[in-house]
């Protein structure tokens, strides 16, 4: 079978590297890295797992997955998933943050091993990294951010990685 004209170039556009190498074609069709958040509900030892390739929370104090979905909402302290309550959310895994803060500039920070959102704030390492919520947000407390996105760590280092043809991040 020969591949259409089009897709020919595009691997052609890649010197030295074949459909297993890092081509597009192999980007196009890996499967995404999930990154799994647990939810801790009110009732005890019950917990909700949730998976995606990314998740936001966004100004209007919903969790968002892929195409803009709601995966859950915060008010009161809590968040809503469904019909449940949620005094929390963690992630095991090593996790990237893109923040945007309330002067619209995008950071990146990380990566986290252990990232726990609760009380309208996300905590690394013990330590409270910054707020999402601006109702809970104290003056003299760590930075309000308008935006965060939960990148995975592993998906980071496969799309920039050398191997995979694209450039490092800076």
């Amino acid at each position: 079978m020969s591949l259409p004209r089009a897709h020919t170039r595009t691997l052609q556009r890649w010197p030295g590297r074949g459909p297993g190498a890092g081509s597009p074609a192999t980007l196009r069709h890996r499967a995404p890295v999930l990154i799994t958040l647990t939810f801790a509900t009110l009732a005890p030892d019950s917990q909700v797992l949730v998976r995606a390739p990314f998740f936001r929370i966004c100004a209007d104090s919903t969790l968002r997955g892929p195409d803009s979905t709601i995966v859950a909402t915060y008010s009161a302290h809590m968040w809503r998933l469904g019909l449940r309550s949620c005094r929390e959310f963690h992630c095991n895994a090593a996790l990237y943050l893109r923040v945007t803060n309330q002067a619209g500039q995008r950071e990146r920070l990380g990566p986290y091993e252990f990232v726990r959102a609760a009380e309208g704030a996300l905590f690394a390492s013990g330590q409270c990294l910054g707020t999402y919520s601006r109702r809970w947000h104290a003056q003299d407390t760590a930075e309000c951010w308008q935006e965060v996105t939960l990148l995975s760590a592993a998906a980071e280092t496969a799309v920039r990685s050398p191997a995979a043809g694209l450039r490092p991040a800076r």
